[in-house]
């Protein structure tokens, strides 16, 4: 019998696990995460979009304690994304959900599905920016979301440093290889924004969603990132 190649999943993680394996570190003095959220403060939310995220915070004050992981992504997290309209076929750049992603550290294959990645790919993502990772209920939710994301965050820096050709016609490769990762997770009605520089992470404070005032900050950083995302690649 050959080798069996040792796999690890983005589940299988929890924070220290990815400390340990990655050689990671919380950094509190980068400042990343200020800057995502300097920009964020700057970001107005429309009456149309404060509409809609009135309805969802009600929505959500009423129902979350009993929603499952499936039920909180489609009836409050899904609507919430959509506001923020990633999707830019243009510059190519899609918000996916439940796409597989791996790569390999060391003869160990680390690999999941992510939630929703906003990544550049028309029908496939090909260089992911950011990731909104692991829902979990309110209630009784198993495992750690952040060593889940941390783990998830570290594959695709591991992808971006591997560019691509995307045309026959096109010399030079397109590649990220030096841009940090951002993603966020959510517990219930809390949500955690994440950064990922080299081997050096930080969290930021965690926002509650059925706060109306929190929701639209976390709105702000969601559109910031858009942003962010949009004036990388219109730089390339």
């Amino acid at each position: 019998m050959g080798n069996i190649k040792k796999i690890l999943s983005f589940s299988s993680f929890d924070e220290q696990m990815a400390i340990r394996t990655f050689d990671l570190k919380q950094e509190l003095k980068i400042n990343l995460l200020e800057d995502w959220e300097k920009k964020a403060s700057n970001i107005p939310i429309t009456e149309s979009e404060k509409t809609r995220l009135i309805q969802l915070n009600q929505r959500l004050n009423l129902f979350v304690r009993g929603w499952n992981e499936e039920e909180l992504k489609l009836k409050f997290i899904g609507p919430v994304i959509e506001l923020i309209e990633f999707d830019n076929y243009e510059l190519e750049i899609i918000a996916f959900s439940e796409r597989p992603i791996s790569t390999d550290f060391n003869g160990v294959e680390v690999k999941g599905v992510v939630d929703t990645m906003v990544a550049k790919g028309l029908y496939k993502p090909e260089q992911p920016f950011f990731f909104l990772h692991e829902y979990k209920r309110e209630k009784e939710g198993t495992g750690d979301p952040v060593g889940q994301l941390l783990a998830t965050m570290v594959v695709a820096q591991k992808l971006n440093k591997q560019p691509q050709n995307l045309s026959l016609f096109q010399q030079k490769q397109a590649g990220y290889s030096d841009l940090p990762i951002y993603g966020v997770y959510v517990l219930g009605r809390m949500w955690v924004f994440v950064t990922l520089e080299n081997n050096s992470y930080r969290l930021s404070k965690s926002y509650d969603s059925t706060d109306l005032e929190e929701l639209f900050e976390i709105v702000k950083m969601l559109k910031a990132q858009k942003e962010m995302i949009l004036e990388v690649m219109r730089g390339v």
